[in-house]
């Protein structure tokens, strides 16, 4: 049996301003921090979760760690909250070969699951307006925890009770477009797959030594890979 986890942004779909919008707001609205676009630029590095962007803003500003924890709770709701208010403006683009894939995978039996930074909230918003929530049951989202690698663990887990099922390390698969998701999953052990259809070139997710990297999901090899 297989499985099969996905990240979102620039591995779905393409990733959206509204989102980084939502953090300047809240930030400011809970903390007093108040940002501009391109400082914000700064902190929202690729892969990073939702919780370390607002904690590298913070730290970097100087709010007190005691603060910062007291308010990370209802900061998380804002920026939720923000986002879906932001969103209802906003247009969200599915990147080339995403449908395909997952299509085929559902009709291969395949099990699918989500791995990714953003707030929970947020992940099934994006995927709701982009008409692919159906194909995934189960997750693990950056208002669970700070890192990346303790989600792909969690992901696993709660595959593990929802299908029934313990998924071995050599059949299930974390798909991802950062040196973050490819680090996460190496460390858990389970295959890895870089897309570049975000913001890290093919050579860059090379050094990171995945066992795949694709220029985007519609390509045979991938296919190939967690299908034979």
């Amino acid at each position: 049996m297989k499985l099969v986890f996905f990240d979102i942004d620039n591995t779905l779909l393409k990733s959206c301003k509204t989102h980084s919008l939502a953090f300047i707001k809240a930030i400011e609205q809970v903390y007093k921090v108040k940002l501009n676009w391109e400082e914000f630029k700064k902190y929202n590095l690729p892969g990073m979760t939702d919780q370390e962007i607002i904690l590298s803003v913070l730290e970097k500003a100087g709010v007190p760690e005691k603060v910062i924890q007291e308010k990370l709770k209802v900061c998380m709701n804002k920026v939720a909250y923000f986002f879906s208010v932001l969103l209802l403006n906003e247009k969200l683009t599915l990147l080339p070969g995403v449908k395909m894939a997952l299509e085929k995978f559902r009709k291969s039996g395949v099990f699918m699951g989500i791995v990714t930074g953003n707030l929970e909230s947020i992940a099934w918003e994006k995927l709701k307006k982009t008409k692919i929530a159906e194909y995934f049951a189960i997750g693990a989202f950056g208002s669970d925890h700070k890192d990346r690698t303790t989600l792909v663990n969690l992901a696993l887990k709660r595959a593990k009770n929802y299908f029934n099922h313990t998924f071995s390390l050599h059949s299930t698969y974390l798909i991802g477009d950062t040196p973050r998701d490819i680090i996460a999953g190496k460390t858990i052990g389970v295959k890895t797959i870089a897309v570049a259809t975000g913001s890290c070139s093919r050579e860059s997710l090379l050094q990171f030594r995945p066992d795949l990297v694709l220029n985007n999901l519609a390509e045979s090899q991938f296919f190939d890979l967690v299908l034979n």
